[in-house]
């Protein structure tokens, strides 16, 4: 599990693992799929907070990390 509740994989918020509804009683239980790739995706996501109204600063963090990546990247390509 993560530390950030908002990259937490979908299958294991309550909605999923205990569904209750006022329109149905799930006799049958809802589908159940493989869940490791949502599990391996919330445990090696990057996420950058930044606020929802301040668009120039998630552009800035978003550039900067991908020059962060690019540049190690390419320092490992060039062992």
């Amino acid at each position: 599990m993560t530390d950030c509740d908002s990259m937490r994989p979908l299958h294991t918020y309550p909605a999923f693992t205990a569904p209750r509804s006022p329109l149905t009683s799930y006799r049958h239980p809802p589908p159940r799929t493989p869940t490791a790739t949502a599990d391996r995706l919330a445990a090696h996501s990057l996420r950058i907070g930044v606020p929802a109204e301040d668009t120039a600063a998630a552009d800035r963090y978003t550039r900067k990390v991908a020059e962060a990546l690019e540049t190690a990247l390419a320092e490992l390509g060039g062992r």
